[in-house]
């Protein structure tokens, strides 16, 4: 199965599609707009983002039942969920702190942690196949580049410049 977001109804939505079928769902009717899946390797879960009253919170849900429960629970944004690679943690883009950064928390919203302090926009961070570093997308005057850092926050790289917008690293 596919897991994607559609605007054919005028909003973000989660939809699935069997591909030995062909047959499309929409994912967690119970949301105006959703976007930002992140499916967990091990159990099928989805992180995604749901967009309401101005705010953008993080959800987890059961694609089968399309249950869901909130997890996160600040007065900002958080959006871009993944997944670290034993499904333990989670990292996500928030402007809690006044401006886009990289936070983690355990698989149910619990310790969250600011990773990224360099930089005014880091989004779209993605783990590494060892869980020990993480790669971003970090705004540097006006161009988007690509950085990695250890999961603390040390150890800071950049991997792009000069060479337009780089973005959605994996």
């Amino acid at each position: 199965d596919i897991i994607y977001v559609s605007f054919r109804n005028g909003k973000a939505q989660l939809f699935e599609k069997d591909l030995s079928t062909g047959r499309e769902r929409r994912l967690f009717p119970q949301h105006d707009q959703t976007f930002s899946p992140a499916v967990n390797p091990l159990t099928g879960e989805i992180l995604y983002a749901v967009l309401g009253d101005g705010e953008t919170m993080l959800y987890l849900g059961n694609p089968e039942t399309n249950k869901s429960k909130q997890i996160s629970y600040m007065k900002s944004s958080s959006v871009s969920p993944a997944w670290s690679p034993f499904a333990t943690e989670i990292l996500f883009s928030s402007d809690r702190g006044g401006s886009p950064q990289i936070y983690v928390m355990g698989r149910d919203g619990s310790d969250v942690r600011r990773v990224t302090f360099m930089g005014r926009y880091n989004e779209r961070a993605s783990w590494s196949p060892q869980g020990d570093r993480i790669v971003y997308t970090s705004m540097d005057g006006g161009k988007m580049n690509i950085y990695t850092c250890a999961i603390d926050g040390s150890d800071i790289t950049q991997l792009t410049s000069d060479a337009g917008n780089n973005e959605h690293p994996t």
